[in-house]
């Protein structure tokens, strides 16, 4: 009793000094590395193969669709049967979470996601149905990925720390989208595009050998945490502590009455349409609107996912330390935030669509203006589920998620179905900007930073 209260009072004085998270009887504390941010990076380059295996496509597309003849609309079919498979496993994925645990949820998810961007090539080769097939059990593999990540938070990460997770961990989805970006074009030239997909593929089957060897589901079973660092994570998960328990039944009804949750997904199916249709889209557009040939996207494409990176990387850090310096509610940092992340953008959407652009570079720079500043999201609606329902995390992340990817479906389809039809892009941005616009006034009036399911 008296170890717990020395321990409580050293962590409430130093829980933000790294030295305070160090063991300190052994010789090695010098060289200890805490095992939550040794979890954090691991997911970090997760998140990193996850999203490198669904962009090469979007630029593999390009050459795809010079061999097979595909029109905008099937590219759209194409692009767009990845995200079926996502939504399908939203659901089942957050409860799988909790009723066993996201160190094997995730296993399994890259393992099915990393052999399916394998198949990829011949899939195209043998025809549209088989690459539909594959495209779409892809998308059922990488539909786990932040459900069972956000359930290893819950039971890892303490709470004055899980914004500062989280952003590191989302941040992912931006360098693995400049990978692609920046690799595919030069493997297309010399290698060909099925290059793209076996190079890509392979890697996640190397992430998982660490992932096994490094991660547990829980503190309490890992085998080389130290036991100072191990009590600060469970001292510090206490008032949530279901988190480090099965939880068998989940409030349904609690869940899906209360107005918050409907705001993470009103703000997830938002914030995500313009991320999803410039994710699949992006090459295409730079290639077609401005004539563009492989060896010049890289230079074009990048830096919109570099700004969008830089700023997802410290977003979770000003949330931190707005709440935790300045004493602002949380509610009122991850409206701001969240907020700020829409509004940004839709200005920027905007110009895109009212200006006619004839240098790509003056394209790239309002683009990356308007990515890095919806990435201020990523301490917005992207932790929220961790305000409201600590619990039942990664149930709500994946409704969430689930609403983000039916915005990729529509999106995705229906910018093949406008440039179709109008030959431009001037009304794919501006459905862009009446998201974001969407998003940001249901977020003002419907978002809490409380606990409010428990």
């Amino acid at each position: 009793m008296e170890d717990d209260d020395d321990l409580q009072k050293m962590s409430k004085q130093h829980a933000t000094d790294i030295h305070s998270l160090l063991p300190q009887d052994t010789e090695n504390a010098d060289r200890y590395v805490p095992k939550r941010y040794i979890l954090v990076l691991l997911c970090l380059f997760g998140i990193i193969v996850c999203y490198a295996d669904r962009t090469n496509f979007s630029v593999a597309v390009i050459d795809m669709s010079k061999e097979y003849l595909w029109s905008e609309s099937m590219q759209g079919v194409m692009l767009s049967a990845f995200w079926y498979g996502y939504a399908i496993t939203q659901i089942p994925a957050g409860w799988l979470s909790i009723r066993y645990d996201g160190k094997i949820v995730m296993t399994v998810g890259v393992i099915i996601w990393s052999l399916c961007t394998l198949l990829t090539p011949p899939a195209a080769t043998a025809g549209t149905v088989p690459l539909i097939i594959v495209r779409v059990v892809m998308g059922m593999g990488e539909g786990v990925a932040f459900p069972a990540i956000h359930s290893l938070l819950a039971r890892w990460i303490p709470v004055d720390e899980r914004s500062r997770a989280v952003s590191i961990i989302v941040s992912g989805c931006y360098i693995g989208t400049i990978l692609p970006l920046a690799a595919s074009p030069s493997i297309m030239m010399y290698l060909g595009w099925p290059w793209v997909f076996y190079l890509f593929g392979l890697s996640g089957f190397v992430w998982v050998i660490f992932w096994h060897l490094m991660v547990t589901p829980g503190p309490e079973t890992h085998h080389s945490i130290s036991v100072h660092e191990r009590r600060f994570i469970l001292l510090h998960l206490k008032g949530d502590e279901r988190t480090l328990r099965k939880v068998e039944d989940i409030p349904w009804r609690q869940i899906l009455a209360h107005k918050a949750v409907w705001a993470i997904l009103i703000a997830q199916f938002c914030s995500s349409y313009a991320f999803y249709v410039l994710i699949s889209w992006m090459p295409t557009y730079f290639s077609n609107a401005f004539n563009l040939d492989l060896k010049s996207l890289p230079a074009l494409n990048i830096p919109p996912y570099v700004a969008q990176g830089m700023v997802g990387m410290g977003a979770g850090f000003i949330a931190d330390w707005l709440i935790l310096t300045h004493h602002i509610s949380v509610t009122t940092v991850r409206k701001l935030l969240q907020i700020s992340g829409q509004m940004i953008p839709a200005l920027m959407y905007s110009i895109i669509a009212i200006v006619d652009f004839e240098s790509a570079w003056m394209a790239a720079l309002v683009m990356s203006l308007a990515l890095g500043a919806g990435a201020l999201t990523l301490a917005g609606v992207s932790v929220n589920h961790l305000d409201i329902a600590p619990n039942y995390a990664s149930v709500v992340f994946a409704l969430g998620n689930l609403a983000g990817t039916l915005a990729g479906i529509i999106g995705t389809s229906l910018t093949g179905f406008i440039l179709d039809v109008t030959g431009g892009w001037t009304g794919v941005f501006v459905s862009m900007v009446v998201a974001a616009l969407a998003g940001s006034v249901s977020w003002m009036f419907m978002s809490t930073g409380e606990k409010v399911i428990v």
